[in-house]
């Protein structure tokens, strides 16, 4: 599996751990892999399920048997957090993001997906991506 291919697994794992997975991501994801030669029966079953019918229950259902067959471990929330803490925080120290409003997604984060490091004034946005990243790469690896 490619470095792209690799990062929208972990994508898809965190919105999995945060209730947010798009059915229709999962199915892209599932067809990528499939071109990519990554055929377990999840990846199959999910490739072919329609985009516009599949509940995201049973596309839930089928990520967690695809995260398992690959051999990758499925995210806690709490880890999920840290995964998009890290972007909203690389837009803030980039400048595409302002204070405010980046201080107000990692607060909702936080509250969210229990992690009250994400809390205005805890960390800075260098401190987070750094930590998201020392912690993710344990995690993902």
């Amino acid at each position: 599996m490619n470095a792209e291919l690799h990062r929208r697994l972990l994508c898809l794992n965190a919105d999995l751990a945060a209730t947010r997975l798009s059915p229709e991501d999962a199915i892209w994801l599932a067809c990528d892999l499939l071109v990519a030669e990554v055929n377990t029966p999840a990846v199959v079953q999910l490739a072919s399920a329609s985009p516009k019918s599949t509940y995201t229950a049973e596309a839930a259902r089928l990520v967690e048997q695809l995260l398992v067959e690959l051999g990758v471990e499925p995210m806690t929330p709490r880890q999920a957090s840290w995964w998009f803490a890290r972007d909203v925080a690389r837009l803030m120290a980039a400048g595409k993001l302002d204070r405010e409003d980046g201080e107000n997604e990692l607060w909702a984060l936080g509250v969210e997906l229990g992690n009250a490091d994400l809390m205005p004034g805890r960390l800075s946005p260098a401190e987070i991506v750094r930590t998201a990243d020392e912690r993710l790469r344990t995690w993902t690896a």
